[in-house]
C-alpha cells in the first residue's frame, strides 16, 4: 500500500482545553500518538517488531492549534495518514549523512465550535458548526534504541512493515538550520535575564522507551514561551503557543539536565 489511513473519534475533555476553550498543544500529543499507534498496530505487527528490539523513535514534530473555541464533550475526530520513506539524515553528532527509514504520520483534527462564550462554563447546547481544530505531524526513525551505537540504525524495512511501500522522501529532511532562519518582517525583542530556563528531568518525565516523553518537551517549551513573553511585558491573557516545531537529535533520560535557549521575535 502507498499509505495507511484511518480515523479515531473521542470526546473533547477538560484536559484538552484552555480558558478560551482552545485546544492545548501539549495535551494533543498523546491522543494523536495513541490514534496513530492503534492504526499502525492494527495493521502491522508493531509490538512484535518491538520485541525484536526495533522501534520508531521520534525525530520531528509539528503541532498546531487553530485557537478556535471548541465544544467541550463533543466529538474530536482524528483523521490519520501514515507513509514510509527513506531519507538521508545527518548523524546526531554532525558529519556525514546516513540513510534512514522514516515513518511519516499526519493527523488532521476535526471538532465542533463552541456555541457559547468562554464564560458559559461547561458543556454547551451542541449547535456549533464543525471546524478543523488543529494538525499534527510526527516523523519517526526506525532504530534499535538499546543496541550498541553502531548497530542502532535500521536500514532495511522490517518484515512487519513490508506491506507499506517505501518511497524516497519528497522534501528536504528537517534540519536545525532551516528551523532557525530569521522570519522576514520580524524584529528581536528577547528580554534579558529570562533564558536560559533550566530543567532537571526525573523518572516521572520518562516513557516506556526510557526516554523523556515528547509531551514533557512541549510543556517545557510552552513554559519558556510564557516566561519570555512575560519578561517582554506582553499580556499572557492574549498570547498562546499556537504552534510548535521540534527536531529531536538525541533523547533525554532521567537525571539529565537541560536549559531552554531562544529568542522572542515580534511582527511589525
Amino acid at each position: 500500500m502507498e499509505q495507511l489511513t484511518g480515523s479515531k473519534t473521542l470526546a473533547v475533555g477538560w484536559a484538552e482545553l484552555d480558558a478560551d476553550y482552545a485546544l492545548k498543544l501539549p495535551a494533543l500529543f498523546h491522543p494523536c500518538l495513541d490514534a496513530l499507534t492503534e492504526l499502525v498496530s492494527g495493521t502491522f505487527d508493531f509490538f512484535g517488531m518491538g520485541r525484536r528490539g526495533i522501534a520508531p523513535i521520534t525525530h520531528y514534530l509539528e503541532i498546531a492549534g487553530g485557537g478556535e473555541p471548541v465544544a467541550l464533550g463533543r466529538p474530536l475526530e482524528l483523521r490519520c495518514r501514515v507513509e514510509l520513506f527513506r531519507a538521508e539524515l545527518p548523524a546526531a553528532s554532525g558529519g556525514a549523512t546516513r540513510q534512514r527509514l522514516l515513518l511519516d504520520q499526519r493527523v488532521a483534527l476535526h471538532a465542533f465550535r463552541r456555541a457559547g462564550s468562554a464564560t458559559d462554563l461547561g458543556f454547551d447546547d451542541g449547535s456549533g458548526a464543525p471546524l478543523q481544530a488543529g494538525s499534527f505531524r510526527l516523523i519517526q526513525v526506525f532504530t534499535r534504541p538499546f543496541a550498541p551505537a553502531a548497530e542502532r540504525p535500521v536500514t532495511d524495512v522490517p518484515p512487519e512493515f513490508q506491506a507499506l511501500r517505501e518511497r524516497p522522501f519528497r522534501e528536504p529532511p528537517p534540519s536545525l538550520e532551516r528551523m532557525w532562519l530569521d522570519a522576514p518582517g520580524f524584529r528581536e525583542e528577547t528580554p534579558p535575564g529570562v533564558l536560559p530556563l533550566a530543567r532537571v528531568w526525573g523518572r516521572g518525565h520518562t516513557d516506556i522507551n526510557h526516554h523523556v516523553t515528547v509531551a514533557e518537551h512541549l510543556r517545557l517549551l510552552e513554559t519558556a514561551q510564557a516566561a519570555v513573553a512575560h519578561g517582554a511585558g506582553l499580556p499572557l491573557a492574549r498570547h498562546r503557543a499556537a504552534g510548535m516545531v521540534c527536531l529531536f537529535r538525541r533523547p533525554f533520560f532521567a537525571g539529565d539536565v537541560c536549559a531552554v535557549q531562544g529568542r522572542l521575535l515580534l511582527g511589525a
